[in-house]
């Protein structure tokens, strides 16, 4: 759970809202340099936060991100180690609407997809961050590999 406050002193609060399924990504449209826009599913307000450097910037997206994808018990999901002959489709977060991101994701699923040939398809789509796969393949293998290059990945059906 996020708080927001009135001022800078942190005394009142002015409410609170649900990290889970939030969009946070680096935002220009204020002018302001390091600026983290984030828009939380739930609510219909978009919260601006402005940090210190490049490095506060980031650390504050991937603690938000870290938030925004938890939920209890979706850990467990990711025990599943292999899948034959499925599909398989997960939510990814991280990619910050970023045509170099997409460009990263993709060749992270061809060489997974070089790594299992049994893998019949390995795909993303841009318009809602997801990824689906087809086939055999080691599906521990392609949660680590996406997670390990810095994104944050939510099984949703196998």
């Amino acid at each position: 759970m996020a708080h927001y406050y009135v001022d800078e002193t942190k005394r009142v609060k002015r409410g609170d809202f649900s990290l889970v399924h939030t969009s946070i990504s680096p935002d220009s449209t204020l002018g302001k340099p390091f600026c983290i826009k984030v828009t939380p599913e739930v609510k219909s307000r978009v919260f601006y936060l402005i940090a210190s450097s490049n490095e506060d910037q980031e650390e504050w997206i991937n603690a938000l991100m870290r938030s925004s994808v938890w939920e209890p018990g979706l850990e467990t999901s990711h025990h599943a180690v292999t899948v034959s002959n499925a599909s398989f489709v997960a939510n990814i977060r991280g990619m910050l609407d970023s045509p170099d991101c997409h460009q990263h994701v993709n060749s992270i699923l061809a060489n997974l997809k070089a790594l299992d040939p049994d893998m019949t398809l390995a795909e993303l789509n841009t318009t809602n961050d997801t990824i689906r796969i087809e086939g055999s393949f080691n599906q521990q293998r392609v949660i680590t590999t996406l997670e390990d290059a810095g994104y944050f990945v939510y099984v949703t059906s196998v």
